[in-house]
């Protein structure tokens, strides 16, 4: 059995993308992580990391607050390797899929309506048509392909009590539809739950990993000069089996998208 641990980050309004990202692993080398990752916590005296705490974006610049507040840069410097050093020396690999939000808000209304996991011309209010949905579905398919066969990959969310029961119902969907047409698939897909991100150390590491992405997609669409993605961000992604595994839905890839859809429907239509 694998477990798949995911978080988001971008999902407020006004963000420019969103995106979920996490770490896929083995149940055992998942209990090896939260072993280490908890012992880094007490050492530092923290009771969870959270990125947006410990990187705080609010003026003045650099300002700490929370568990961290008061912290040099020596001791704020320390604890994020420490925990880096956890992803890396563990067989935890890294997954990202986001998209862009002005290219969501051009996307026609019924296949937005499929892309948030609801049927074309089921009713849906136009809020509850978001894009983290769509990411979130590209994740559900794409991450149990590392399954062997007999084995199957276990999702682990973390809690969002505005999201959570449209995810639940997405991933139902997606069992469903692949029970009739991909039994490989099928057999793959194991169990979603939703957990708390403070008793589940694996959350805190998919939200460093969607921080950083987020950052970093962020910088790099702005244009700024420097658009490499930071020291942290590449230790976050050590593991990283594909690029593959990492998409972000662009105008491009948005288009495609479109493409496989059309002809996905008009195949059915022949087929009928």
């Amino acid at each position: 059995m694998l477990r798949a641990y995911m978080d988001d980050s971008g999902t407020h309004k006004g963000s420019e993308h969103c995106l979920i990202a996490g770490y896929w692993g083995s149940i055992n080398e998942w209990r090896r992580f939260e072993r280490a990752w908890n012992v880094v916590l007490s050492e530092f005296g923290v009771t969870e990391f959270h990125a947006k705490t410990f990187w705080p974006r609010q003026p003045p610049l650099g300002t700490r607050f929370g568990e961290f507040k008061g912290w040099s840069d020596e001791r704020h410097g320390a604890f994020i390797d420490r925990l880096l050093t956890v992803i890396q020396t563990h067989k935890v690999y890294p997954f990202g899929f986001g998209v862009v939000s002005s290219e969501w808000e051009q996307v026609p209304i019924h296949l937005r309506r499929v892309y948030s996991g609801y049927r074309a011309t089921e009713a849906a209010k136009d809020a509850n048509l978001r894009a983290i949905y769509l990411a979130i579905q590209c994740i559900f398919t794409r991450i149990p392909l590392y399954c062997r066969r007999g084995k199957s990959m276990d999702f682990f969310v973390d809690q969002d009590k505005r999201v959570a029961g449209h995810v639940l119902e997405c991933y139902r969907m997606l069992v469903s539809e692949a029970k009739e047409d991909d039994a490989e698939l099928y057999d793959r897909m194991g169990n979603l739950t939703f957990a708390e991100s403070h008793e589940a150390a694996p959350l805190q590491a998919a939200d460093l990993l969607a921080y950083e992405l987020h950052r970093y997609h962020k910088k790099w669409r702005s244009g700024a000069g420097d658009s490499n993605m930071r020291m942290e961000g590449y230790r976050a992604m050590a593991r990283m089996k594909t690029i593959q595994d990492f998409w972000l839905f662009d105008k491009t890839r948005m288009t495609n998208l479109h493409r496989a859809m059309e002809a996905t429907v008009k195949g059915a239509l022949g087929k009928a």
